[in-house]
């Protein structure tokens, strides 16, 4: 629990893990669309049934490392290991 801020599982990343995310900093606006880009990958695309076209996973991929880079970045994380 950073910041005395309890993350919940969830799916939504705009609905609620972005609002708690900008309580803090609000910087963190700024990964409105692309946690939106992102945010049907969690449920639409995990079970079978649907499958992403090869333009949208590689769309989903670069929008995921720009959110990964912005966080890390915050987390004081860029200078190590790129797999950590």
């Amino acid at each position: 629990m950073e910041y005395g801020i309890k993350f919940s599982q969830t799916h939504f990343l705009v609905k609620e893990l972005l609002p708690l995310c900008e309580s803090n900093d609000s910087e963190f606006k700024n990964l409105g669309l692309p946690l939106a880009v992102l945010d049907p990958y969690a449920v639409d695309f995990r079970y079978p049934g649907e499958d992403p076209t090869l333009e949208e996973a590689h769309l989903a991929v670069e929008t995921a490392s720009e959110v990964r880079r912005f966080v890390r970045t915050k987390l004081n994380l860029e200078s190590q290991q790129e797999l950590l």
